[in-house]
């Protein structure tokens, strides 16, 4: 593992249970064992970081949809690729899960990046042109599945997104708290997998 996936790592874990706001450098410098050029030698502060955090999930998410959708010709396959992937990069063990839980954070906006060096204002443009791509791929998805009569014509893609989306956050919400708080939930990360493709299923096939 490198220096920057174990500052990387240990971020995450203190992201989501502080809160990005209320979350110390000094403790994720801290808990990576390196110092604190080390840490600016690899980041630019606590923003780039959180960014990179971001843009890390949101590539690695689109590489992995690139690859398994186009072996599928079936919309229905594509979609089941997709959410299974989100599932394998939020739903699979405590640290995704975690990862989950950071990426609710709210990215700022430009004009409050004033004091940002560009590398950082231009790592926030990446992060969203990686989630426009994502909104892009499973927008095409449901027109093709639309088109072929396969799902449901009054869902419209936004609503999709946004609707799938939330679903796989409160789940992972759900998670977060009973692994990291011993809250007790009625479901297993098994039932949360099991649950959500019966959920994206009956809500835009015809035929679930």
């Amino acid at each position: 593992m490198t220096t920057k996936d174990i500052i990387l790592k240990e971020a995450v874990t203190v992201f989501a249970n502080e809160g990005y706001h209320e979350a110390k450098l000094a403790r994720i410098i801290l808990n990576s064992n390196i110092s604190n050029a080390t840490f600016y030698n690899t980041f630019d502060g606590k923003l780039d970081l959180l960014l990179e955090i971001f843009l890390s999930y949101w590539s690695d998410l689109n590489q992995k949809i690139t690859e398994r959708v186009s072996k599928k010709d079936d919309p229905r396959q594509k979609i089941d690729k997709i959410y299974e992937t989100i599932i394998e990069l939020l739903l699979n063990d405590n640290f995704t899960v975690a990862r989950g839980k950071v990426l609710i954070e709210k990215i700022p906006q430009k004009s409050q990046m004033r004091n940002e060096k560009q590398a950082v204002i231009e790592k926030r443009d990446k992060v969203f042109e990686e989630k426009s791509k994502f909104s892009t791929t499973l927008t095409d998805i449901l027109k093709q599945g639309q088109k072929k009569g396969l799902f449901r014509k009054d869902i419209k893609p936004g609503l999709l997104r946004n609707t799938l989306s939330g679903a796989v956050g409160m789940i992972n919400y759900g998670l977060f708290l009973n692994m990291y708080t011993n809250k007790e939930i009625d479901y297993t990360i098994n039932e949360a997998k099991k649950s959500l493709k019966t959920l994206i299923h009956s809500f835009i096939c015809l035929n679930p």
